[in-house]
């Protein structure tokens, strides 16, 4: 027997209509519960990946010491036609180490061969991959809002490669047999924020050094002493927040190890600038800036009056 196709009534319509809303809301509500735990996720994954990168960097600065009479990678590039460092300010984009050594097509090759004593340069051997350089919590910028030429970027020799860690500039040269704590002592951190560079690696902090005439090795109490960027706009460029991962960020400290460090943990909010550094509300035994923001950004250091506290390769963390 032949039955006719049923019609659907109004009634039908509305069953169907609050189902399919039944159903959504169900989602809505399922992933409001559940995209807070995905987004955990996601950074949690990010950060062990970027902890496994700074720790191959760290392997191949160790390994670099070994082939080097104990001695640390140059934080920055000597100049032979100055006869002076290049202290690799953040402000002055002529005075940072290339990474790759030769892709800027605005240098010659008196430079490029410079560049290769650059510690990012030097320990590559030992490390083999470029991936390494870069945490992906980090956005990449250039630099020529700080004096390179655009044509650089527009047409390199190489490809320029981003760097999103650190070096510590008191280990300039430094031997490691002088290193008094190195299961406390920074080696390489996030000390950009949440920023990397394309084409440069940086050291933070810094030493002052200028003749090549004069000594450049890390002496307590200087000379030479040191400087150390924050993240604060009117401070540093770039600066990110230094809340890389989680309020925190990778260090690679000079034994073997690296982890996750919290800073920050009280926070001075005095706006983006923090244009004074105002009472320190920081512990200085494990951070190294005096206060931060509510974003993260800092600009004020604790240091001995010559040197940024932490860095320091002769500082006795137990004191």
């Amino acid at each position: 027997m032949y039955d006719p196709p049923r019609r659907f009534s109004r009634r039908d319509f509305l069953i169907i209509g609050l189902v399919l809303l039944a159903g959504a809301l169900v989602v809505a509500i399922l992933g409001a519960i559940l995209y807070p735990a995905f987004q955990s996720a996601h950074w949690s994954a990010m950060q062990t990946h970027c902890v496994s990168n700074i720790k191959q960097l760290g392997q191949g600065t160790q390994i670099y010491t070994e082939d080097y009479d104990g001695h640390y990678p140059l934080a920055m590039t000597a100049d032979s036609r100055t006869g002076a460092w290049r202290v690799g300010l953040f402000r002055d984009g002529s005075d940072l180490g290339e990474f790759p050594h030769d892709w800027r097509s605005s240098q010659d090759e008196v430079r490029w061969n410079e560049n290769l004593t650059h510690w990012a340069n030097a320990i590559y051997a030992y490390v083999g991959n470029y991936g390494y350089y870069s945490c992906p919590a980090s956005p990449a910028r250039d630099r020529t809002d700080r004096g390179v030429d655009p044509a650089d970027y527009a047409n390199p020799n190489v490809r320029p490669r981003n760097v999103s860690y650190t070096y510590n500039g008191f280990l300039h040269m430094f031997p490691k047999s002088g290193i008094v704590e190195p299961a406390e002592l920074p080696v390489l951190w996030e000390g950009l924020g949440q920023t990397g560079i394309i084409g440069f690696g940086l050291h933070n902090p810094a030493l002052r050094c200028t003749t090549l005439d004069e000594p450049c090795i890390y002496r307590p109490g200087g000379p030479p002493c040191g400087l150390m960027f924050g993240s604060a706009e009117r401070y540093s460029n770039p600066g990110g927040s230094y809340w890389v991962h989680s309020k925190g960020q990778n260090w690679k400290m000079a034994d073997t190890h690296a982890k996750w460090r919290r800073i920050g943990a009280n926070i001075a909010n005095k706006g983006t600038s923090l244009s004074s550094p105002g009472p320190p509300c920081t512990d200085w035994r494990v951070d190294p800036f005096t206060g931060y923001n509510d974003e993260g950004y800092a600009a004020w250091y604790w240091s001995d009056g010559c040197h940024a506290w932490l860095f320091r390769p002769n500082y006795d963390f137990s004191d």
